[in-house]
């Protein structure tokens, strides 16, 4: 199960993540994550990973939908704070290459001042 706290720094909206992002039937993420910040307007999203214990293949499905839907509305999600081997299941499975991941809140935070690159 995961707990998810909401705060603001600015116009930009941050998520702590703390516990398991798995496999969950109500999907708690993806519900909190589109109602209370997508749907409320908000195109900057930080995602704080620092107390995430496990990651599997519905959490990353997870965080990819999340990263869609702010893309489809001209928003950014960065995520920060992956423990080692969350970076290392999203390096092995190329998500990293599709995500915008920043070692920590204050990099995190920066890389909304830098344009993005149109590819």
């Amino acid at each position: 199960m995961i707990n998810i706290e909401n705060r603001k720094n600015g116009d930009i909206s941050i998520l702590d993540l703390q516990g398991r992002l798995v496999a969950d039937i109500e999907n708690t993420f993806w519900k909190y994550a589109s109602s209370e910040v997508v749907d409320n307007g908000a195109r900057k999203l930080l995602i704080n990973c620092a107390e995430v214990s496990l990651c599997d293949s519905f959490g990353i499905g997870e965080v990819i939908k999340i990263h869609n839907s702010m893309e489809n509305i001209g928003g950014k999600m960065v995520l920060c704070n992956l423990n080692e081997l969350m970076a290392k299941v999203f390096e092995i499975t190329k998500v990293d290459t599709v995500l915008h991941i920043a070692d920590d809140e204050k990099a995190a935070i920066e890389s909304f001042s830098v344009p993005a690159l149109n590819l």
